[in-house]
């Protein structure tokens, strides 16, 4: 059994890495996700989202965390096939844009999850998303007085508030906590695999609450993502060493 991490104390050598993880896990990923789906579709995000097991398994490879295997990298070639037809059945440029951020999310997340494992180990899960939140925010507020002089709160409805409210202290702040807690436990290549249901209930409430449409280049984006996942995952989701456990 490991040390406790709630009694580490913090050393300030790994200062630049909780840096780090605010910055790709908070700032990257909440931006390029907010401003991607705004340009593109629910879609499109759902999918692109979905190869961040893919992307975890390839970052954790090169960083030397975890193995890489022959079925991952063909996993990769089937998953950027995919990403090429979900971005050819973008209407606009514009949606090819906010593509482009939402891939830009999806490998901060990657870059939160392989590089928040080892410190999470250390302090615990809850810890490390409170610094981690701590140094975005920081960031965050920087530009604020330039960009809240653009909305207008006052005739915001109050099911916005709702869902800002929720989306803060659900989506951010305790999914955040539960996916660092989960890469503590079992290491990021298999917490990964964990989003894998991702695009299926995303593209399905799209086309029936949104009402977006799927057209063919998409279906068969979707289904070469979803394949490429699959297979990527194929030697992980039981072979993939468990690390100590460790408490939030």
């Amino acid at each position: 059994m490991s040390r406790t991490p709630a009694l580490r104390k913090f050393e300030w050598r790994d200062a630049g890495q909780v840096f780090v993880l605010g910055v790709a896990g908070h700032v990257v990923f909440q931006v390029g996700f907010i401003h991607g789906t705004d340009a593109s579709s629910a879609t499109s995000s759902a999918l692109i989202l979905g190869l961040t097991p893919v992307a975890i398994a390839v970052l954790a490879w090169v960083t030397r965390v975890e193995p890489f295997c022959q079925h991952t990298a063909l996993g990769f070639v089937l998953t950027m096939a995919g990403i090429a037809f979900v971005s050819g059945a973008e209407p606009n440029l514009g949606a090819h844009l906010g593509n482009l951020m939402l891939f830009a999310a999806m490998i901060g997340w990657a870059v939160y999850t392989v590089r928040g494992a080892s410190l999470v180990r250390k302090y615990g899960a809850l810890r490390v998303t409170a610094w981690s939140s701590a140094v975005a925010s920081v960031l965050l507020l920087l530009p604020s007085p330039f960009l809240l002089t653009l909305a207008d709160f006052r005739h915001a409805p109050a099911e916005w508030w709702y869902a800002a409210l929720v989306s803060g202290l659900a989506a951010i702040g305790l999914g955040n906590m539960l996916w660092v807690y989960a890469t503590g436990r079992v290491g990021p290549t298999l917490t990964g695999v964990y989003s894998n249901v991702l695009p299926i209930p995303s593209v399905l409430i799209s086309w029936l609450w949104l009402g977006e449409v799927l057209r063919a280049p998409k279906v068969i984006g979707a289904v070469l993502i979803i394949a490429g996942i699959a297979l990527a995952r194929i030697h992980h989701t039981w072979g993939s060493k468990i690390p100590d456990r460790v408490t939030a």
